[in-house]
């Protein structure tokens, strides 16, 4: 990591990366609690994120997902939902968030139009899933999100990974805002 990034000067960190960012943040704190998962009291330290980042990331990469693709995610908020977020966008992956409560209508609008090739998610969404895909003519692949982080390597090659700059896409949003119709909107997860 070069100097400047490690100066941790907000001009420093203009034009970063989350990669860069999660990097940052591991190489600087290491074993220290990056977060505590509110019901199991599951600590996750900043080394176990930048693990758990790549090894989701190379995950979706050898699953054929490529840089700026949507992948979304129908999770219940805790630790699950925060690395499947962080390693897709360590990988250069377009977020697209599912809201579970949205209901059936706009999360077939939200699969439809993202285009997306996967979803990660929990078996306990499989019928809300299955009642706003049923009609689409999405078939996004589904990933447990229990398989997908089941194992942490302690020692893991890097992955191969496209280059990310801060002007590739993070996020994938659709929102009804004050006008009830659904709205995409992307934006740029990699500005400091």
């Amino acid at each position: 990591m070069n100097a400047a990034l490690r100066s941790g000067t907000p001009e420093s960190q203009t034009h970063l990366t989350v990669r860069d960012l999660i990097e940052r943040q591991a190489e600087r704190y290491g074993d220290k609690v990056f977060l505590i998962d509110p019901d199991t009291d599951e600590s996750t330290t900043y080394g176990d994120m930048l693990r758990l980042s790549k090894t989701v990331a190379e995950d979706l990469r050898k699953r054929g997902v490529g840089k700026g693709e949507s992948v979304s995610y129908a999770l219940s908020n805790g630790r699950d939902c925060a690395m499947t977020i962080m390693g897709i966008l360590y990988g250069g992956f377009r977020a697209t968030a599912i809201n579970l409560v949205a209901g059936t209508q706009a999360i077939s609008h939200v699969l439809e139009h993202s285009e997306t090739p996967l979803i990660i998610t929990e078996a306990r969404h499989d019928q809300l899933l299955d009642e706003a895909l049923a009609g689409t003519s999405a078939k996004p692949e589904r990933l447990g999100v229990a398989e997908l982080l089941s194992s942490i390597p302690s020692e893991q090659p890097e992955p191969v990974l496209s280059e990310l700059a801060p002007v590739d896409d993070g996020f994938l949003i659709y929102t009804s805002g004050t006008t009830g119709r659904i709205n995409k909107k992307t934006g740029k997860a990699w500005r400091g």
